[in-house]
């Protein structure tokens, strides 16, 4: 075994990535996902390696790719899973995305969320979010947003609805009584634009 007649009664070593059994007039190549253990036997590629025809090693997959028992090639995760080490593929955790044939995945920054779709999504104007969000949150009515991820508080004198990205001025004859609502003067009373 490992060799074979070649026709001269003599017999030859078969070539590295071959076997013969006993009494064999040729070797047959180790097919692709084994490889010639030396031991005249192909033996199978484990989980998270590949072999080609004649191979007489595995080589392991790259970073960011896995392959079952017996492989020919390695096949990359796909974008929004990642490598996890122990050949497998595993989906990103909410909020945060990947490229195909990565080993890590990647929080949306504060002020983008997770769509579902492995994007990081711009929050919409007059909502804000954490790092790591799958969702924006409007600012509360009495804030507003100031375009870097921020509510903050209206001036005194100035409203605002949940949601905006401004802050508007009660109007002359009313006033800002601090729970973000413009009141009207009491008869006899007057105000200007964005009174207290």
């Amino acid at each position: 075994a490992g060799t074979f007649d070649d026709g001269t009664n003599a017999c030859i070593d078969c070539a590295d990535g071959s076997v013969s059994e006993a009494g064999s007039t040729a070797c047959t190549e180790c097919g692709v996902g084994t490889y010639d253990d030396g031991l005249n036997f192909c033996a199978t590629c484990d989980a998270g390696t590949f072999s080609g025809v004649a191979a007489t090693s595995c080589t392991a997959c790259g970073p960011g790719e896995v392959s079952e028992a017996g492989s020919e090639s390695c096949t990359a995760c796909e974008a929004g899973t990642f490598d996890n080490g122990d050949n497998l593929c595993v989906d990103c955790a909410d909020g945060s995305v990947s490229d195909a044939a990565s080993t890590i995945c990647t929080d949306c920054v504060a002020g983008t969320f997770d769509n579902g779709d492995n994007l990081c999504v711009d929050c919409a104007d007059g909502q804000v979010s954490d790092a790591a969000s799958t969702i924006c949150t409007d600012c509360v009515a009495g804030t507003f947003d100031n375009g870097d991820n921020l509510c903050i508080d209206c001036a005194d004198g100035q409203v605002s609805e949940a949601g905006s990205t401004l802050c508007t001025d009660c109007a002359a004859g009313t006033f800002d009584d601090g729970t973000n609502a413009c009141i009207d003067c009491a008869d006899g009373s007057v105000s200007e634009a964005g009174s207290t």
